[in-house]
């Protein structure tokens, strides 16, 4: 093994080796260099695979063998490439998370987005996070853009291209992240599907609710059996969505807040009790009262994305939406779309920003009846 010695893994990490393949997205190269820098018998990757040498236990191992297609990792010893299937599994893990982080950075001059249209990051919005809808030209149902210099670049991923379609029938001038990692002289489009969810009666008396604050959560168990419930079975083992949660308030003066956040929970391979979360969130506020229903016009209506690591995520984990802000750190975030002047209407379209279906059926059905909650 290797002689350079680290004082542990996170060490390890930051070693050029590793550093560049953590920072991109593509999981088969890195499995693929992996295995290459091991029979290169590369010093870094040596110690690495020491390191996971002492760590691994048969839990783990099983975890691994579940988890991992050995077939693809190309060694011959069983017994290393078990250990090299630890470290492409948790670099793959690690990887995950430093492409989210990077997603979700503020806009800065040395993004290439930036580098070729100096001029566009003077016009951001929204804690520097959002671009102005009237800066671009938008591709019928694709994700990608075209500006006035000919470049193109591509909507956040995260955001489904027709909610944007809609938005510009309408003709409404929205704000909206686009990826500043992808500048292209010519379009690729990287995403396509088409989404539309009708509007729902049960949507209104949305904003008729009384005065002071309620929460609300719909939880999906992890134990969820297919044949009970396929939809909540999707959501929660193919999607990793278990809970969609909530908070709303109508004060005294009649400002009238809400926040609805999906929660994403993304295990480690084959460690226990390590996850990262990804919450999808629709926050809207007005200044109407109860009787306009769906006509009631918001101030704003806002998407974004939130990235809870560590500790971070364990609090997130344990507790409600309402509290979230005072206990729960959120290191990773950024606004994907908004849209000011809206009426509650929008948030139907919005609500497609989110992933599951079991779930947002309950939240709807839950919370959106012919009978909801009005004015007091």
């Amino acid at each position: 093994m290797s002689d350079i010695q680290y004082e542990d893994y996170a060490q390890i990490l930051i070693d050029e080796s590793f550093a560049t393949y953590l920072s991109s997205h593509n999981s088969m190269k890195l499995s693929d260099d992996v295995v290459e820098l091991v029979k290169q018998k590369d010093d870094t990757t040596l110690a690495a695979i020491n390191y996971w040498k002492q760590k691994l236990d048969a839990i783990k191992i099983e975890r691994i063998n579940r988890n991992v297609n050995m077939s693809l990792i190309d060694i011959e010893d069983e017994d290393l490439k078990i250990i090299v299937a630890a470290l492409i599994a948790d670099l793959n893990y690690r990887q995950s998370i430093c492409y989210l982080r990077n997603s979700l950075e503020k806009y800065s001059i040395n993004q290439p987005l930036f580098n070729s249209n100096n001029e566009l990051l003077t016009s951001t919005v929204a804690e520097n996070e959002l671009i102005p809808s009237t800066l671009f030209h938008m591709d019928r149902m694709t994700n990608v853009v075209r500006f006035a210099n000919g470049k193109y670049a591509y909507i956040d991923e995260s955001l489904e291209p027709p909610i944007l379609q809609h938005l510009e029938e309408r003709g409404l001038t929205y704000y909206v992240r686009i990826n500043p990692n992808y500048v292209n002289d010519k379009p690729t489009i990287l995403h396509k599907r088409e989404i539309w969810r009708a509007p729902s009666p049960k949507w209104k008396n949305a904003i008729g609710i009384k005065r002071g604050g309620d929460g609300f959560s719909h939880y999906i168990p992890d134990d969820i059996d297919i044949t009970t419930n396929s939809l909540a079975y999707h959501d929660r083992n193919i999607l990793k969505i278990y809970r969609l949660e909530g908070y709303y308030k109508r004060e005294d003066n009649g400002y009238f807040e809400m926040m609805v956040e999906e929660l994403k929970k993304e295990e480690h391979p084959f460690l226990e009790k390590e996850y990262y979360i990804v919450g999808r969130m629709i926050h809207l506020d007005s200044i109407e009262d109860g009787e306009k229903g769906l006509n009631a016009q918001l101030q704003h209506i806002d998407l974004a994305i939130n990235l809870y690591t560590g500790y971070d995520a364990t609090c997130r984990e344990e507790t409600r939406l309402e509290n979230s802000g005072e206990k729960v750190k959120i290191k990773s975030r950024s606004h994907i779309l908004r849209l000011n002047d809206a009426q509650l209407s929008d948030i139907i379209l919005f609500s497609t920003f989110f992933e599951s279906k079991y779930l947002q059926d309950e939240w709807i059905n839950g919370m959106f009846t012919s009978d909801a909650r009005t004015m007091s």
